[in-house]
């Protein structure tokens, strides 16, 4: 059986993240070929990669390889899985698994501290020019950390450079951001995409740090709007401010959502609970594979994706596993 996790948004944009000049695009989704894709370098900002990219996805939908030849996709949130079907992946085949982390333990920051944080790509599909606008231009009453490197790096080591209130880390080792994430009032993602999966998040939530996120795409999945954190507006840097400013002057509030957001953590996104429903995608798969192999023996019907023995689980096994580490 074949199980495919859709990581991104590949299939439907050669670019992967649906977004272009910091602003969510979908030129591409529905095209035969998507031109506009290559026509702006979407993927790693050149136009023959994006060419070489586009082709490639062109050639699998002609040949069927993802109609035929995948008997389950993995979506990481029912936004994705929506955006998949609507494209033309059948729905019967879509399924959600979200990620997982795995937070260290024996953590020594103290929670809640006094200043916010962002970490991730320093790209600007991730909001970076927003959120340094945000503290250049509107004052808010935390400080901001940012961890994390990209094609925007110097810009923000620049910005951060010029602001006392501001302070770029770069890049650092996971047990050194989770103590990071731990130690502040609330993680910031601002981004302007849809995102696939934001594993910043989950991390947050796994060590009790309330998340404010762009109302936008598969972040609105991931957080309760004043349970677990709150919401601003992707690319409006005084609404990220105004959520900033309104949790920093209720710690009692802050502390309420840390605990909310471990218990979603628990109930969601541990190892464990991954594990099982990875298994069941692909105990699903296999049986489906079975049966549809049994069926063409019996009418004596042979296609390209019967034509050798049905999976057993050994192959799983191995499956699950290196699914597991990609998560």
């Amino acid at each position: 059986a074949v199980v495919q996790t859709l990581h991104n948004y590949r299939l439907l944009c050669p670019g992967g993240t649906l977004c272009r000049q910091g602003k969510v695009c979908e030129a591409c989704v529905g095209k035969v070929v998507p031109w506009p894709a290559m026509r702006h370098g979407c993927y790693r900002y050149s136009r023959s990669a994006s060419t070489i990219m586009a082709s490639a996805t062109v050639t699998h939908r002609m040949l069927g390889t993802f109609r035929r030849h995948v008997d389950r996709f993995i979506a990481l949130s029912e936004f994705a899985r929506d955006k998949f079907q609507a494209a033309g992946l059948p729905r019967n085949k879509l399924v959600i698994k979200p990620n997982f982390v795995i937070p260290p333990t024996n953590l020594t920051t103290e929670a809640g501290g006094n200043y916010a944080l962002f970490v991730g790509r320093l790209s600007p599909e991730k909001g970076v020019q927003p959120l340094l606008a945000a503290w250049r231009d509107h004052a808010p009453s935390l400080p901001l950390k940012i961890v994390g490197d990209g094609p925007q790096s110097e810009l923000v080591e620049s910005e951060a450079g010029r602001n006392p209130r501001m302070e770029y880390l770069g890049r650092r080792a996971p047990r050194e951001v989770y103590e990071l994430i731990r130690g502040a009032a609330v993680l910031v993602v601002p981004s302007v995409n849809y995102e696939g999966f934001p594993r910043t998040i989950v991390e947050a939530f796994a060590v009790g740090t309330p998340v404010i996120a762009s109302r936008l795409g598969s972040m609105i999945e991931l957080i309760e709007d004043g349970c677990t954190g709150a919401f601003c507006e992707a690319g409006n840097p005084a609404s990220l401010v105004a959520a900033v400013n309104r949790l920093a002057a209720d710690p009692a509030k802050r502390e309420q959502m840390g605990m909310a957001a471990k218990d979603e953590f628990q109930r969601r996104y541990t190892p464990e609970r991954n594990h099982a429903q990875l298994l069941s995608v692909y105990d699903q798969a296999v049986r489906e594979r079975a049966l549809t192999f049994a069926a063409s023996r019996s009418t004596g019907v042979s296609t390209s994706r019967n034509r050798s023995r049905p999976a057993t689980t050994a192959p799983v096994v191995a499956n699950v596993v290196s699914d597991m580490k990609h998560s």
